[in-house]
């Protein structure tokens, strides 16, 4: 009797646990009658398809936080407003990407969201839609726009400067063109640096009627893959390339033009300029100063190209009169010299970007 008894609870609890995982028996046979296999998907898509709505309605919009510079330049007769932004670090991966570089974007990803959990990616979208909304003279990128040369982050940058209608320069970051696998190497350079060769000249030229794009003020445009400079009414922007921590040979050549013009520069890299105190914070953050010059006190050591631009930077007499970095991914300004400031942004996945007015 006892045994009976026992097997018939086993069998009830058996039961409880079926029905428990599976759901309502009787609910499953009717829903069985009233809908064919095909009706059941198409409810299915549409219910997914209505939560994607609902999550792309709800998910918060991608905002910029300005931090608004005001420069006065003496030589400076005309208002200038620029907006400076650097180290958005993109991490867009396609299915057909190799899986170490499936892996190393799926690794990277998180770390670049806003507080929000907005992607990098639609917080640069979104600062194009309101460069093109509020065309200001120029935009400058200060380098690690992407954080690495995948096919999928170099085809979203195209479309997105493609689609930019406010002149640009851009200066290399050193994430734009490397891979932990091939970092700094010269096969890496050959390989990733060549895919964003066309974006250093910017957008000032329309191609269809090789006219001047969006601001007429624009004079004289020159450069190669490690800089460019663009020549405006009273003032010079100059983007070069220190991405490797050392400004490049080819740099110079630039300067010398810019110099050769007697006007006020703007200088754009994406390694700023050791000062002190700029050691000190960034030791803070990194550990170590990850800042060119000063190496007595921490910073890195420069090379022969490095040391000449930096003479110029620290002139008391010079004409680049501001120096705008990244790299170091938190905001910063102090003088170099009597004459130039360096003003460092925060960085560009988080939201931030700067909007200099030079007057």
């Amino acid at each position: 009797m006892i045994e009976i008894f026992m097997k018939k609870w086993v069998m009830i609890i058996a039961a409880a646990i079926l029905l428990a995982g599976c759901g309502n028996a009787e609910n499953i046979a009717d829903e069985n009658e009233a809908f064919t296999d095909n009706e059941i998907q198409i409810e299915n898509d549409e219910a997914v398809s209505e939560k994607s709505e609902e999550t792309k309605e709800s998910q918060p919009l991608p905002l910029i936080t300005w931090d608004e510079k005001d420069v006065d330049i003496a030589e400076i007769e005309q208002d200038y407003e620029i907006w400076f932004f650097a180290d958005s670090h993109m991490t867009l991966c396609s299915g057909n990407e190799p899986a170490e570089i499936a892996e190393y974007a799926a690794e990277r990803a998180p770390g670049f969201v806003n507080e929000m959990g907005v992607s990098s990616d639609l917080i640069f979208s979104h600062f194009i839609d309101e460069a093109n909304e509020q065309k200001p003279d120029i935009i400058l990128f200060g380098g690690d726009i992407i954080d690495f040369p995948s096919d999928a982050n170099i085809n979203f940058l195209k479309a997105e400067l493609d689609r930019l209608e406010v002149p640009y320069v851009f200066a290399m970051g050193n994430h734009d063109w490397t891979f932990p696998w091939e970092y700094m190497t010269e096969k890496g350079a050959a390989k990733y640096r060549s895919m964003l060769e066309d974006y250093m000249y910017g957008n000032f030229l329309n191609e269809a009627s090789n006219s001047k794009m969006a601001n007429e003020n624009v004079l004289t445009l020159i450069g190669n893959s490690y800089f460019t400079m663009a020549e405006f009414q009273d003032l010079v922007i100059l983007s070069i390339d220190d991405s490797s921590n050392q400004v490049a040979e080819e740099v110079l050549v630039g300067n010398d033009e810019a110099y050769a013009i007697g006007k006020p520069i703007i200088l754009i890299q994406h390694v700023p300029f050791s000062t002190e105190n700029l050691i000190a914070e960034a030791k803070k953050s990194w550990g170590n100063p990850v800042t060119l010059g000063m190496q007595v006190h921490g910073g890195i050591a420069p090379n022969g190209a490095s040391a000449e631009l930096w003479e110029k930077t620290h002139d008391d007499e010079s004409l680049i009169k501001v120096v705008l970095a990244g790299h170091v991914h938190f905001p910063y300004e102090e003088n170099l010299s009597d004459s130039t400031v360096q003003i460092i942004t925060d960085a560009a996945f988080k939201g931030k970007a700067v909007k200099l007015r030079i007057s």
